[in-house]
């Protein structure tokens, strides 16, 4: 047996032989080895959020820094359970975590370990903040009976539904380290409505197509709060293959106590799901009521924002419109929208054809209520433009 230290400045191949000698016969062996150099070692910079709050879960965080390799490892140090760690780039990777409700109030080191063994580390790179407001997550098992998880949360049988009927499968489900928790569903037009204490939250919903086997077969909405936030949604279309998990995450929040999701039809099949899981969330969060409206000439529409996580309750609205009006001679006729303290000025064009998509972006307080102009007139700055070019500015008359 040979042990030692091999070093190389570049890529060399080894060949390793063995020679056993006997009385009567004698045997030999060898191996080829390449060895490759160490590359630069990897560097974390910044992670993004950095900071959750104990009892947050799945909260998303992109880690920024260089010399990356695929297949990495994460840590976040104590009290932090990493539930994915995803390569995106040698400069980026995305990482998944739950922070225990007894989870150390502090910072806490993070840590990346690249596939040949050389680990960046960003010391105080992640804080946890104290839960003023302790809320133990709804973890809800669509269609099914109570569950344990992989990471021993405990999952409860289907409750607070109105509407639809349970299925499910024996079939296997890839992409999840908990199949079973996908194995059942709720399907149908139906309500889930949780008491919870005013506040922001992340709502996960977690969906495994297990009846049809193509895109298009089953398309539905989701609205949580009543502002939509699913639409036209295909399972199989977002993840690609049907018997294959996919979670959706949406913050939301509430000053009424309740956390409602509505799963309405849309042009195929019936809406369905597998499983619901809702957590404190921390940091701003802005909500926006209604987040459509349909408007004639000269009609009012008032926009509530609501803002948490900051004092300031000032924020921008960007209206849109989706509606153009043009005649074969300048100037060119669009929607337009006027609040009670400025205009909202729409500074693009896209022409060649109806239903082309301009917004408005306007300062605003909490509330405020917007008159809609269905013919406004605006004298256009031709610009050098190419057959095709979609782009020309304008202002005001």
């Amino acid at each position: 047996m040979y042990t030692g230290s091999i070093s190389v400045t570049a890529t060399e191949t080894i060949q390793a032989i063995a020679v056993a000698s006997g009385l009567s016969q004698n045997a030999v062996a060898s191996s080829v080895y390449t060895i490759v150099p160490l590359g630069p070692a990897p560097a974390l910079i910044s992670a993004s959020p950095n900071t959750g709050m104990q009892s947050q879960l799945n909260l998303p965080v992109v880690l920024t820094g260089t010399n990356f390799l695929p297949g990495p490892v994460c840590s976040f140090g104590p009290g932090i359970t990493v539930n994915s760690c995803t390569y995106n780039s040698a400069t980026q990777i995305t990482a998944n975590i739950s922070i225990a409700a007894n989870a150390t109030v502090g910072t806490n080191t993070i840590s990346i370990i690249d596939t040949d063994g050389q680990i960046a580390t960003l010391p105080g790179g992640f804080s946890i903040a104290l839960n003023t407001n302790p809320f133990s997550p709804i973890l809800v098992n669509a269609g099914g009976l109570c569950y344990t998880d992989s990471q021993t949360q405990v999952w409860s049988a289907d409750k607070n539904f109105s509407g639809g009927s349970t299925a499910s499968s024996t079939h296997s489900i890839a992409n999840t380290a908990d199949p079973k928790l996908y194995q059942t569903e709720r399907y149908g037009n139906f309500t889930y409505q949780f008491t919870v204490p005013n506040g922001t939250y992340n709502v996960v919903l977690k969906f495994a197509e297990f009846y049809w086997t193509s895109v298009g077969k089953r398309i539905f909405n989701v609205a949580i709060n009543g502002t939509p936030v699913l639409t036209n949604f295909d399972i199989i279309a977002a993840v690609g293959t049907p018997y294959t998990a996919i979670d959706k995450t949406f913050a939301t929040m509430t000053s009424t106590g309740t956390v409602a999701i509505e799963f309405t039809s849309g042009s195929a099949d019936l809406p369905k799901i597998s499983a619901i899981e809702i957590s404190s969330a921390s940091g701003v969060f802005v909500q926006v009521s209604p987040t459509t409206a349909s408007l004639y000439a000269s009609q009012q529409q008032q926009f509530t924002s609501s803002v948490a996580g900051n004092a300031n309750n000032g924020c921008h609205l960007d209206l849109q419109s989706s509606s153009w009006h043009t005649n074969s001679q300048w100037p060119i006729y669009r929607p337009s929208f006027r609040n009670n303290s400025s205009s909202c000025f729409c500074d693009r064009y896209q022409p060649g054809g109806q239903h082309q998509v301009g917004n408005c972006h306007c300062q605003s307080s909490a509330a405020s209520r917007f008159v809609y102009s269905d013919f406004c007139p605006f004298r256009w700055q031709r610009l050098h433009r190419l057959p095709g070019e979609q782009l020309e500015r304008g202002h005001r008359l």
